[in-house]
């Protein structure tokens, strides 16, 4: 489930820029996140901020308070994990677990 909505989420208020681009014009966006997946944190924090703003939107209010931040760390995770900067650095570690 985390994985579905993580990919519903990935790229929700995608401004039409890229990470660098943010940095380079020191976009509020970029400054806010420090320069570091700017886009990757934007979206998860938008998100978010929409997922929690109506209780009609909450699927997840069954939840206790402990499944609720796991799943959110899940999500979270997985949304950063789709800068393309660090695919290589995932890649590897990816390769590295994957070997007998």
């Amino acid at each position: 489930m985390a994985l579905f909505t993580a990919a519903a989420m990935h790229d929700y208020d995608h401004p039409g820029r890229t990470n660098a681009f943010l940095v380079a014009t020191k976009a509020p966006q970029a400054i806010l996140y420090n320069d570091r997946s700017v886009l990757e944190n934007h979206h998860a924090a938008a998100s978010w901020n929409l997922f929690l703003s109506k209780p009609e939107y909450n699927f997840l209010s069954s939840l206790d308070e402990a499944e609720f931040r796991r799943f959110r760390y899940l999500v979270v995770e997985l949304i950063l994990a789709t800068d393309l900067k660090r695919h290589f650095d995932f890649l590897v570690e990816f390769n590295a677990k994957a070997q007998p």
